[in-house]
């Protein structure tokens, strides 16, 4: 997941099935750093699939899951509120 293949490579597959990519990392992730992000979006752009990547400054790795030291209820609670609006935009269509 640190890299953005084998999503990045995917994305053709993603966008010809009519896929939508949320993504939401936090901007000090070191799991994946902000270039492979930006090669990610790059990847999903020059495929045409509908994507929204969302990056939380300040927030590191794990930030959505609470039992954990990373975890940021700010973050936590902005994440869940786009995934909720994405899965109601998706059931309205």
């Amino acid at each position: 997941l640190s890299q953005p293949e084998p999503t990045g490579t995917l994305s053709s597959g993603i966008a010809k099935h009519g896929g939508r990519v949320l993504y939401m990392v936090g901007d000090e992730d070191h799991v994946i750093t902000s270039e492979q992000t930006d090669k990610l979006k790059e990847y999903l752009a020059s495929a045409g699939v509908n994507h929204e990547v969302i990056r939380y400054p300040g927030v590191k790795h794990g930030f959505f899951a609470d039992v954990r030291d990373t975890y940021d209820a700010t973050a936590s609670k902005a994440a869940w509120e786009r995934t909720l609006k994405i899965l109601q935009e998706t059931l309205a269509d």
